[in-house]
């Protein structure tokens, strides 16, 4: 059985991969063809990757689709263990009857602590290289197309929020607190980490292929418009 940390060393060594088991995120089922159009990348060099995550169990083919004549198209989507909650976001779990941590459990502890950070850091490396390139997409600022996404993400959804939207798509939060306002402020996010997996899994039930655009950590941003914006179609 091949262990967490191993799964996301290998996400880590290659951007086209990380942002492909990033579009299984969003989107419930995806064949070669659909990441090839995503991604703007030809399939054969998406293949050897497709295989990859097969191979390390991160994705899995969950059936044939036929497209025309004797076509047929294999459709993939992730796996239970590499779904967000339990491959990103699950605490890292130790055993209530350890007193205290050995050497070797220790070592075990760090190394899965270590690959979770590092994964959590591609992550933002990805937001970073969005935000540079809406920056410098235009002379001494954001161009008109990024400009949209912008307004789309931050003042569109502002507007809307009488309505009962969540508000801007752009959000960041960091502070420095005491001891007893940390454990206050922990209690109360895991109260809200119980009832929000509540929702995932009622959403999840009635609805399992419903795509997700959001990728929540730190500081957000919508997942799906920083891979369109990254990766635009080539005009011929």
């Amino acid at each position: 059985m091949i262990d967490q940390a191993s799964c996301c060393n290998e996400l880590l060594k290659n951007n086209l991969r990380f942002q492909m088991w990033n579009l299984f995120s969003i989107y419930p089922e995806l064949s070669l063809s659909d990441l090839s159009q995503k991604l703007n990348k030809c399939k054969s060099t998406l293949h050897p990757h497709v295989k990859t995550l097969l191979e390390f169990g991160l994705i899995e083919e969950v059936r044939e689709e036929h497209k025309r004549g004797n076509i047929k198209a294999k459709i993939y989507a992730r796996t239970p263990k590499s779904t967000d909650q339990q491959f990103v976001r699950e605490k890292l779990e130790i055993n209530s009857k350890i007193v205290s941590l050995d050497k070797e459990s220790g070592r075990k502890y760090l190394v899965q602590l270590l690959a979770r950070t590092k994964l959590l850091k591609k992550s933002i490396d990805s937001q970073l290289s969005f935000i540079e390139k809406l920056l410098n997409s235009g002379r001494n600022g954001p161009d008109e197309h990024a400009l949209q996404l912008l307004n789309e993400m931050l003042i569109k959804n502002t507007m809307d929020n009488n309505s009962g939207s969540p508000g801007p798509d752009i959000f960041e939060y960091c502070t420095y607190l005491s001891k007893n306002a940390y454990c206050s402020y922990r209690k109360k996010l895991e109260q809200i980490n119980r009832e929000l997996k509540e929702v995932i899994k009622k959403e999840e039930t009635l609805n399992p292929t419903i795509e997700k655009p959001f990728y929540f950590f730190g500081i957000g941003l919508p997942l799906k418009k920083m891979c369109s914006y990254m990766n635009p179609p080539k005009n011929y």
